[in-house]
């Protein structure tokens, strides 16, 4: 196979994220303008490429456009090859981001990214398509010490068993990287309200007898927990290969906290922190402006 073209960084005339959507969708993806996708992502107000990545596998699953369809207006679905390029897309930028030791792309790169460099990435081998995130995935796992089998537990038996009613179906869904710290906070509220706050806890070790029977069964609520609840691609892969719940939120949280959209997240809250001002543009109480000036640096501290 012959190399792939690259995209690099040059100095010249910014692109707006404007520009750099038109260019994906009508070179790279070789859209005309007035396809299905330009009319659905114009009607949910998508205008840039920021706006483009930001949707979730489901959201674009999802994108539709109104259209008359014998004299009557309805919702008509972007057809489906259409919507894999999407998808591809969002892959196609960790994977480019990777070669070029970016965090991510900005919008000068993707005015830069060729038709034949997403058409050759498109057919790459399996194997080498495969996210830094797998990747970094994979490696934590083949480190993580290999858990020890729990002991056998008779809930009748056990006194955290007999506690108040707990239900996986209680926790949030984890399905985007870029939700992590959200989902962390509404996650670790509802294992502290359920009595598995230890089990997120890297060197926590039980003592022996009742406390460990306890913490075995903590365990297993919470894989039962990441099992049904988190849905993302390769943070899946880790709690598939991690039946230890308590390895396997250590391997999330090394993972996740560290991430470019982690990064992204902070660079916002910090702007957003220095824009803050109990001024006129402020339209609540003092009390409130503090309340929420603490809690952007807490979230900031907990990325």
């Amino acid at each position: 196979m012959p190399p792939m073209p690259t995209v690099t960084r040059q100095a010249a005339q910014r692109a707006t994220g404007e520009e750099a959507l038109a260019h994906l969708l009508e070179i790279v993806l070789a859209l005309p303008t007035d396809s299905e996708t330009h009319r659905a992502l114009d009607q949910l107000g998508a205008k840039t490429i920021g706006d483009l990545i930001s949707l979730t596998p489901s959201e674009i699953d999802d994108l539709v456009y109104e259209d008359m369809v014998d004299t009557e207006v309805e919702d008509v679905s972007v057809p489906g090859m259409q919507r894999i390029n999407l998808k591809k897309v969002r892959n196609y930028e960790e994977w480019q981001a990777e070669k070029l030791h970016l965090q991510v792309l900005d919008d000068d790169d993707w005015v830069r990214v060729t038709f034949e460099s997403f058409d050759s990435y498109r057919r790459l081998p399996p194997d080498e398509l495969r996210s830094r995130a797998v990747r970094e995935a994979e490696m934590l796992l083949r480190l993580a010490p290999i858990p020890a089998a729990a002991p056998a537990i008779t809930p009748v038996q056990n006194s955290w068993a007999q506690g108040i009613k707990r239900d996986p179906a209680a926790y949030p869904l984890f399905t985007e990287s870029r939700f992590w710290d959200k989902w962390n906070r509404e996650f670790q509220n509802k294992a502290s309200l359920h009595g598995v706050s230890n089990v997120l806890i890297a060197n926590y070790v039980p003592a022996p007898g009742a406390e460990t029977e306890n913490f075995a069964m903590m365990k297993q609520f919470v894989t039962a927990v990441f099992l049904s609840k988190i849905t993302l691609g390769e943070a899946a892969i880790v709690v598939r290969k991690n039946p230890d719940a308590q390895i396997c939120y250590q391997l999330l949280k090394r993972r996740y906290e560290n991430s470019p959209q982690a990064a992204q997240e902070r660079q916002l809250l910090r702007r957003k922190l220095q824009a803050m001002s109990l001024d006129g543009s402020w339209k609540g109480t003092a009390s409130k402006f503090l309340t929420a000036f603490d809690d952007a640096i807490s979230t900031i501290n907990s990325l």
